[in-house]
């Protein structure tokens, strides 16, 4: 979408901005009313010119220390993360980190340094630019997202090269009771963490897409986001009232009462109409011709799963646990048991994974526990407590016999459907006969019965 804006003439008076409507990519639905938060420019103008030859060794290190410093903070971010901050933040900054250890940013700067006797800050915006390139060259989305990622990196080490930090103003969260919406050119995970703790309603940013920093983000705490408006942060002043409409992808400006009351109401109709969800939760998603819609949740943390749990999400039978461990001590060997029997082994170094398939495993209150052993035999064990509870398969369907089939052969077949892959058992009178079926990959069945005089009830 190209993104636009249109603006009256006259400014409103205590210097803010004039009505302004952005559009750019809603990336997280909802409607936020509030102030804005302008963040400071994150991009650095940095100066090019050649050192000489005995100033080589110094320059390097300038750079090595700046890199080191910001993977550091990275570091340091990720390990304070609290635990009310968005559960992506942590996998972005890793994303950060890698990129701050990748020999192809770092070895190929010094070598500008080295061969072409550029000073540092040349050196990485060169360098970075190559391989900024290069992501936004791919073709799958999400990877040229991560160019956004090489660009941030760059200006984080820049920023600890010149000794200088983006700034962003917040005086009037103090004297001011209204939702904030920040609006930047674009937000860094770091940033994110540095925005923790204050009341942020929604987000507008310059650049980004669907799978950019602030769409994950935002998406993740429920809060609406348009992105690539191209200008907003040069248009939009600190304190400016905006609407951020995440349906449509339109940011309001300093937008009239009337605009303000239509979208107060439209935030009052999208509550309730996530209330009214909720109250689907736990029914069936089937359509009135009997077809059943299955919704399936991605998840890769712990959290991820209690969150799709409390949005009527079950585990089905099939369901395997993705079990690491890691150690730095020398351990050789990795156990997991499960209540005292060891279900899984790992050996090597430093880091362990096995799967553990809950398929077999009963319903109810489990221990899963991790011995380490090292080259000694000894060992240490932790532990954990787990619960496991399956959803019992969907009732099988008789197609036949028809019920009031009346028939003088002993011997009938009975087939129907069930859920595919579950075992089924057929009972006449409330007593098992005959072996067990087991639906197919279509949910069918049949069993050969032997009828019994009188009446069959068959199930």
């Amino acid at each position: 979408m190209t993104n636009s804006a249109k603006a009256n003439s006259e400014a409103p008076s205590g210097g803010g901005s004039p009505l302004m409507c952005l559009y750019g990519q809603g990336v997280a639905r909802g409607y936020a009313i509030g102030r804005a938060v302008v963040m400071g420019a994150t991009a650095l103008e940095v100066v090019h010119y050649r050192i000489a030859d005995d100033a080589v060794a110094a320059e390097k290190e300038r750079l090595k220390r700046a890199i080191y410093m910001a993977k550091r903070e990275i570091q340091e971010l990720g390990d304070t993360l609290p635990d009310d901050a968005p559960r992506e933040l942590g996998a972005l900054l890793g994303v950060h980190g890698m990129i701050l250890g990748d020999p192809l940013l770092a070895d190929e700067a010094y070598a500008l340094i080295e061969n072409k006797h550029y000073n540092a800050e040349w050196a990485l915006t060169t360098q970075g630019q190559l391989l900024g390139e290069q992501f936004a060259a791919m073709e799958d989305e999400y990877l040229r997202e991560r160019a956004a990622d090489v660009r941030q990196v760059i200006e984080r080490v820049l920023q600890e090269l010149v000794g200088t930090r983006a700034i962003m103003c917040l005086g009037h969260e103090e004297d001011s009771g209204d939702p904030l919406i920040v609006v930047a050119h674009d937000i860094s995970p770091a940033d994110m963490i540095r925005l923790r703790g204050a009341r942020f309603a929604g987000f507008a940013t310059d650049l980004g897409g669907a799978t950019s920093h602030t769409a994950i983000v935002a998406r993740s705490m429920g809060v609406p986001a348009v992105v690539a408006l191209g200008h907003a942060r040069n248009l939009v002043r600190d304190g400016d009232i905006i609407i951020v409409d995440g349906a449509n992808g339109a940011v309001l400006v300093n937008p009239p009462e009337t605009a303000l009351r239509e979208y107060r109401q439209l935030q009052r109709e999208y509550i309730d109409e996530r209330a009214e969800l909720g109250l689907l939760r736990d029914v069936p998603s089937e359509t009135l011709d009997g077809i059943k819609i299955t919704l399936q949740a991605h998840i890769e943390m712990p959290e991820e799963a209690e969150m799709a749990l409390a949005n009527g999400a079950s585990f089905g039978r099939d369901v395997a646990l993705s079990l690491k461990a890691t150690d730095r001590s020398g351990v050789s060997r990795v156990e997991w048991l499960l209540d005292g029997a060891v279900v899984a082994t790992a050996s090597g170094s430093g880091s362990y994974s096995a799967t553990l398939a809950l398929g077999s495993v009963p319903n109810g209150a489990h221990t899963l526990a991790v011995r380490a052993t090292d080259s000694l035999n000894n060992t240490s064990t932790s532990s954990y407590s787990v619960t496991v509870a399956h959803v019992a398969p969907d009732a099988p369907k008789l197609s036949s016999p028809a019920a009031g089939t009346v028939t003088r052969v002993a011997e009938a077949t009975v087939s129907g459907t069930a859920q595919p892959g579950s075992t089924v058992q057929v009972t006449i009178n409330g007593a098992p006969v005959g072996l067990q079926a087991t639906a197919g990959s279509d949910g069918r069945f049949s069993q050969l019965v032997t009828l019994l005089a009188g009446v069959n009830q068959v199930q």
